[in-house]
């Protein structure tokens, strides 16, 4: 995943894109450190990864 600036609506806000077990997700943040912090947290976070899941449920998957 990385950490992009882009203009949205005419606004910059920062992207953190990427996939996630061949899911492309998308986050946007008004600022940088918002977007970092995320990507961090979201790095360490290997719950979803371990198990071959998705952090969105669907409509498979019970809830």
């Amino acid at each position: 995943m990385k950490v992009k600036e882009i203009t949205k609506r005419g606004e910059k806000r920062w992207l953190v894109d990427g996939r996630v077990n061949g899911t492309r997700h998308r986050m946007f943040f008004n600022t940088k450190p918002q977007a970092k912090r995320w990507l961090k947290a979201e790095s360490k976070d290997t719950t979803c990864q371990q198990c071959g899941g998705s952090i969105f449920p669907t409509a498979t998957e019970p809830t």
